[in-house]
């Protein structure tokens, strides 16, 4: 799940469609598990939204 990007230099960049640089980073947060558990989530997740 990505957190936010950097673009060059530039800290926490929401939504990096349209914009220049040189160098695009991420910070994201990695969900490992079972994909039926994760599948869980996801549902569960979508219900409540």
């Amino acid at each position: 799940m990505v957190q936010d990007y950097i673009i060059d230099t530039q800290l926490g960049v929401r939504e990096p469609i349209g914009m220049s640089g040189v160098r695009l980073d991420t910070r994201v947060h990695i969900i490992t598990g079972a994909s039926t558990a994760v599948q869980n989530v996801q549902n569960v997740s979508s219900c409540a939204a």
